[in-house]
């Protein structure tokens, strides 16, 4: 699940998530 670990770090970085907790949840859900 590293590449899972790097993408949500990588949304957060961006923005694009409040949190790693968040963006973990984005990604499980699709988005």
């Amino acid at each position: 699940m590293a590449a899972r670990r790097r993408l949500d770090a990588e949304l957060v970085r961006r923005n694009l998530a409040r949190s790693r907790e968040h963006a973990g949840q984005l990604i499980a859900a699709g988005r």
